[in-house]
């Protein structure tokens, strides 16, 4: 799927948005580089913001389409989990 994703997916997501997401310990380099976890277009992955810096574990979302990451450490700003409002993530 689009040249796909380079390293280890550990989840992947169906979103109440409709779209497939997947979390885990990979990237994708280029513009825009995608880091641990992402969403698919249709045609190329694309990042959900600047990625978290840690392995991704889970992924959840909410009814309001807001996307959770769950890990060991997602972030240095958001130990364990971390919320993509739509616009950043926030610590969750």
């Amino acid at each position: 799927m689009g040249g796909g994703l380079e390293g280890k997916v550990n989840t992947l997501l169906i979103g109440s948005d409709g779209n497939l997401y997947a979390g885990g310990a990979f990237s994708i380099p280029g513009d825009p580089t995608v880091v641990n976890v992402a969403w698919w277009n249709g045609e190329i992955w694309q990042p959900v913001g600047a990625g978290l810096s840690a392995p991704v574990h889970a992924l959840a979302m909410d009814s309001n389409g807001h996307l959770f990451a769950g890990g060991e450490s997602v972030d240095t700003n958001f130990p364990f989990l971390a919320e993509w409002d739509g616009s950043s993530w926030i610590s969750a």
